[in-house]
């Protein structure tokens, strides 16, 4: 029965090197705060997708309670190399303050977003520091109700992006604009790495493949009347 047993397993792992993706099944994640999935991909790129259960207000304090946990779990171990994050302001930011959180130097971009009303959402991966006052649509002021200076305008909710070094965080925690640092991307990133069909299956994830995770706290946070 052992040399049986041991021969399936030798067949897995061959199998697994001859046709990487027919091994690896998707991987679920749930708790009372978020539920995920990571999928590997043909190529062997592991994606992983991420939403909260529900969208009530007990739900995302909950939420924001168990992103307070992991942050602490950050600050309180060594420092794991570059992690993924969504920052979230309190309120719309205009191109100019975002501008100058970025120069910083406390963030590597990735991404860009603004929610300017329950129906209207917008967002890109062009860094708002190479924007010029053209590249701004339009659409977005007249949706924000702005007539001024389009640089001034509120359009800015979210960003992307890695933080390198502790104190990369240490500044978004302590910036007032700021309502949520979402460290789940890490806590999603290493929970992938760590099961044993990403070791026996293999694949690639985290910074080097720039993958972003999908947070859940993005598709919640509303800034015209629908705060959570």
């Amino acid at each position: 029965m052992k040399r049986v047993c041991l021969c399936l397993l030798f067949g897995a792992v061959l199998i697994g090197a001859t046709f990487p993706y027919a091994g690896a099944v998707p991987l679920y994640w749930q708790t009372e705060t978020e539920q995920a999935t990571a999928v590997r991909e043909p190529e062997g790129l592991w994606v992983i997708r991420a939403e909260l259960p529900a969208n009530t207000p007990a739900h995302l304090e909950a939420y924001r309670k168990a992103n307070a946990v992991r942050l602490r779990r950050l600050q309180e171990s060594p420092w794991p190399g570059p992690i993924p994050v969504q920052i979230t302001f309190r309120g719309p930011l205009s191109l100019r303050a975002v501008r100058a959180l970025l120069e910083a130097g406390h963030l590597e971009f990735e991404s860009v977003a603004g929610v300017l009303a329950p129906d209207f959402a917008w967002g890109g991966w062009v860094d708002p520091r190479t924007w010029r006052r053209e590249d701004i649509d339009p659409t977005w002021l007249e949706r924000a109700g702005w007539s001024g200076d389009p640089e001034e305008a509120p359009l800015i909710t979210h960003l992307t992006g890695w933080l390198h070094q502790p104190e990369d965080l240490e500044f978004w925690l302590g910036r007032p604009e700021v309502e949520l640092v979402d460290a789940l991307g890490a806590e999603l990133e290493a929970w992938v790495q760590a099961h044993a069909v990403y070791r026996l299956w293999g694949g690639r994830i985290g910074y080097r493949d720039r993958v972003m995770p999908v947070f859940p706290w993005i598709e919640y946070a509303r800034f015209a009347g629908e705060r959570p």
